[in-house]
């Protein structure tokens, strides 16, 4: 475990050294939704190092809320998983300098740790459903797409589209992985 550690602490050591573009956003998929965010550290022009670390909120298959009519949403087949994965990857630009506008389409992958929340559903109260999570450690990987859009000023949205592949080492809700689409929408000034 030591030693998984330290591997994870070397790779995001290279983030620290110069200046990277911090990006933030919304993040939904297949299994989830959640919050991401994007630490880009420019290799060459064409090439980017990725740090990505996202907080999801996953939804089981039968779970599904209703508005009562009077106020008041009630959940049924509630679930409680949070994912946290931590991404080191690799972002190329294609048609570098063939595309003359705002938009700029690239191609990227990551990998590294997914750490796993599971609250106890069978307990009503939040706070107590989250007092004793069970945990794992597993590993990840994601494969995608995007365009960044530049405007004034130095904003920047990003709009990805990938698959993340989670493998479960022991079932957890019924199932033995998290694979599935994700979309991402990212801002960056």
């Amino acid at each position: 475990m030591k030693t998984r550690i330290l591997i994870i602490l070397f790779i995001l050591s290279t983030f620290v050294v110069a200046k990277p573009s911090i990006h933030y956003g919304i993040i939904t998929g297949s299994n989830s939704w959640g919050l991401a965010v994007n630490v880009i550290k420019p290799k060459t022009e064409k090439t980017s190092w990725i740090l990505e670390t996202r907080f999801y909120d996953c939804k089981g298959e039968n779970e599904f809320n209703l508005q009562g009519a009077y106020g008041g949403t009630y959940s049924f087949n509630e679930q409680s998983l949070v994912l946290f994965p931590i991404f080191v990857g690799f972002r190329k630009t294609v048609f570098h300098g063939k595309i003359e506008n705002n938009f700029i389409p690239f191609i990227e992958s990551g990998a590294g740790p997914v750490f796993l929340f599971d609250g106890d559903e069978t307990i009503d109260r939040w706070f107590k459903r989250w007092s004793d999570p069970s945990f794992l450690l597993t590993g990840g990987l994601y494969l995608g797409l995007g365009l960044k859009f530049r405007f004034p000023n130095e904003t920047n949205i990003f709009i990805r589209a990938g698959y993340d592949i989670i493998p479960l080492s022991t079932k957890i809700d019924d199932r033995s992985d998290y694979n599935g689409a994700v979309v991402q929408i990212l801002f960056s000034r």
